[in-house]
């Protein structure tokens, strides 16, 4: 998913940003999970279990909501602009300023 958020973006800053952030949240989830584990609850660890898979859905939820927003986007470009375009058709002038040009396309 990191890929997919970094080519989406022409600004170093905001690359370096985003991947810093997603690292963070990443990593940060090891601090999670190894105290969530309870040792009154084995062999089961429902607690620890039912957190896991609430991260997961909350995850699944947020990676398909932003796939869903950048190809709903990509068709609101395309239809103000009267083409089918996908991000291979982008002049490469567009992609120096970013998503602030109706020429941009998410990359999917």
């Amino acid at each position: 998913m990191l890929h997919l958020i970094n080519n989406s973006d022409a600004s170093e800053v905001g690359r370096g940003f985003r991947t810093a952030l997603l690292t963070f949240f990443a990593n940060a989830s090891g601090l999670i999970a190894s105290n969530i584990f309870l040792s009154r609850e084995e062999p089961y660890y429902h607690t620890a279990l039912i957190t896991n898979f609430s991260f997961l859905a909350v995850g699944i939820t947020l990676v398909l909501s932003l796939r869903g927003y950048m190809m709903w986007d990509n068709a609101r470009r395309n239809r103000i602009m009267g083409v089918e375009w996908s991000s291979r058709d982008v002049p490469t002038a567009a992609l120096a300023v970013g998503a602030k040009s109706l020429e941009f396309r998410h990359f999917l």
